[in-house]
């Protein structure tokens, strides 16, 4: 039911895990990894996200502000993710 969804988040941690592997503790990296933590959990055991958790959700507004510049792979797909979520979660 949500097959690209999880491709996307698998695609998502095999980027955070390379760059948290360089930087720890970078706070932007730390957030984005928690939620897609979050939405694989949500993901695979079927539950479709609420209103509410939607809207929590920062991943978006990280890719905007943090890495566009100067990650743009990392925010494209963190767009894809955002749009996805917010169409089909």
């Amino acid at each position: 039911m949500f097959t690209e969804l999880l491709d996307l988040i698998k695609q998502g941690q095999l980027l955070m895990a390379m760059r948290l592997a360089k930087s720890p503790s970078f706070g932007p990296y730390t957030s984005v990894d928690k939620q897609l933590q979050f939405l694989a959990a949500a993901y695979q055991a079927g539950t479709k996200l609420s209103w509410e958790d939607k809207k929590r959700l920062t991943i978006g507004v990280l890719a905007a502000r943090e890495f566009e510049d100067s990650d743009p792979e990392l925010a494209d797909l963190l767009f894809k993710l955002d749009h996805a979520v917010d169409t089909k979660g």
